[in-house]
This record gives structure tokens, sequence and C-alpha cells, in this order.
């Protein structure tokens, strides 16, 4: 078991000092930064890349704040689940703080705050699904109501039969959230400009 330490800034101008001087009383065995790095995207940050090749089960990832990870809500919960796969532990001192600590709790308490953070996020997730299909079910119901509705369902939606066309439907959702360019979101999985486009459209953003 490693206390880990990963550290952001996103200009040159900015120092990692503050955040070390935080972070190195926790007895940290590995420090990861990336140094003038923006957070809105992984492009370019090879410490964190470096540190989640470096973690094992039972690590502990210490940060200042959840946002040095990702600044993106799509690569935080794709960080989030790698970490998680691989055993190891998140220790956000930011909601630390925000949960009325005054000291950072035991490991067992580590493991079950980092769990509830995971199932806050899914349970999220879902209830996200469960809006969008409730969103296209009214969309369909008042198209036939106006006499455009064709018959035949689009490819991508929420209750896609073909699970991959099911999450291409909410990963297209995720990226609109943060107004992530149609055509770079088009790109970025490997549909057309004109499908994110409809997928837009039909979930009303």
């Amino acid at each position: 078991m490693s206390n880990v330490a990963y550290m952001r800034v996103s200009t040159k101008e900015l120092s990692l000092e503050n955040q070390r001087q935080v972070l190195d009383k926790y007895n940290i065995d590995k420090w990861f930064e990336d140094d003038g790095v923006s957070g809105k995207t992984t492009d370019g940050r090879d410490g964190l890349k470096k540190m989640l090749n470096f973690i094992r089960e039972d690590d502990y990832i210490y940060v200042v704040s959840l946002d040095r990870l990702a600044r993106n809500q799509v690569d935080q919960e794709r960080i989030s689940a790698e970490i998680t796969l691989k055993g190891a532990t998140v220790v956000p001192l930011d909601l630390m703080e925000m949960l009325g600590y005054k000291e950072v709790p035991d490991n067992g308490g580590l493991k079950f705050i980092w769990d509830m953070m995971q199932v806050v996020k899914r349970y999220t997730a879902e209830q996200e699904r469960k809006d969008m299909l409730r969103r296209q079910e009214e969309g369909i119901k008042r198209a036939k109501q106006e006499g455009k509705y064709k018959g035949s369902l689009p490819k991508y939606r929420p209750d896609a039969k073909n699970k991959k066309d099911k999450n291409i439907y909410f990963e297209v959702i995720k990226r609109l959230k943060f107004n992530q360019p149609l055509l770079s979101i088009a790109a970025e999985l490997g549909i057309s400009r004109n499908t994110v486009k409809k997928i837009k459209m039909r979930a009303n953003f």
C-alpha cells in the first residue's frame, strides 16, 4: 500500500508549491505532477498517465481537490473508473473538509467515502438515463399528435437493444452537457456530425 500524491496547475505562472505543502503531511511515498497543463482534457498530462500506470490495489491517491484530476465530467468519470478498477482510492481533501472531517479518516473510512461517491455517480447516471427516456417518449407522443411521427426508431437512443448504440447515445448526451462541439463529439465516437445533431434535437438540448 502506497500513499500517492497527484498535483496539477493549469499555467506555468502558477506554482505547485502550495499543493505540495498541503499534501506533504500525509506521508506521501510517490509524487506525480502536471505543471502548466489544463484539466479540461487528458491531453498532454504525462503525470496523470504515469500515476494511473503506477497505482496498485490498496493505494491512496491524495489530491487537494477533485478538479485536479479532471475539470471535464466525462474524463473525471473515466479516471475514477480506472482508479476503482485497480483497487485504489482517491482522497480528495476538499471533500473531506466539506464533510466536516478535521483529519483524514482511517483506511476503512476512506474506502467507504470513495465507494459512496461511485454509488452516487451511478445513481445520478441512471436517473439521467430515465429522464432521457421519458423525454424521448414525450417527444414521440407529441410527434404522433402533430402527425409527424414516421414510426421508425433511431439507432442511438436510451432504450436501444444494442448496448453499444445505447452507450454511444449517453456518451453524446454527456458531451453535449459540457458544450463539446458537435464535430468533436462525432470524431471521438466514430459517428457523423448529423447523427450528433439529431440526438441533440431529440433530447431537447
